[in-house]
């Protein structure tokens, strides 16, 4: 009998000292600078049209969003992508596209690959008059040597406004 009191005391301790660094907020594991710094050029080219610096996507990468084809594969994916983009946004009167990323919701990696889920908000204007998309950017990142590249990118919208 005494060792079950034992065992439920250990486990009263472990629980408790579990919800503590919960409620002292644990820092949560965060991405590096350089797993940031492709997705940062990507959002920079949708505020500002630039092209997409060449690198950026790693070989072999894949790219799904809301617009045709919707699922780049083969070749310069993201040029191929931007350049989409682009001419999506001219059809349906998109104009001043602005984009900011949240904090990360989700992130995992190893030494290898990091998986990176980025809450965001899409605010151009449509047709002249202010318009509000939310979502999610997913994006699998492959590090070759020290640089980071996107071996995925995903755009999933949830509101429309």
């Amino acid at each position: 009998m005494l060792q079950w009191f034992a065992r439920v005391a250990c486990l009263g301790l472990f629980l408790g000292c579990v919800a503590s660094s919960i409620a002292f907020g644990a820092a949560a594991p965060t991405p590096t600078a350089a797993m940031m710094a492709p997705i940062e050029r990507i959002t920079i080219f949708v505020n500002t049209g630039s092209t997409i610096p060449v690198g950026t996507y790693g070989r072999g990468a894949t790219i799904t969003d809301e617009f045709a084809p919707f699922h780049w594969t083969t070749g310069d994916v993201g040029r191929q992508w931007s350049e989409g983009f682009t001419a999506y946004n001219a059809s349906v009167k998109i104009t001043k596209p602005h984009f900011v990323l949240g904090a990360p919701t989700e992130y995992a990696s190893s030494a290898s690959r990091a998986y990176i889920v980025l809450p965001g908000t899409f605010t151009p204007l449509l047709n002249g008059k202010p318009y509000t998309e939310t979502g999610y950017w997913t994006f699998v990142e492959v590090r070759e040597g020290a640089v980071w590249r996107v071996a995925s990118q995903t755009w999933a919208g949830v509101t429309f406004k």
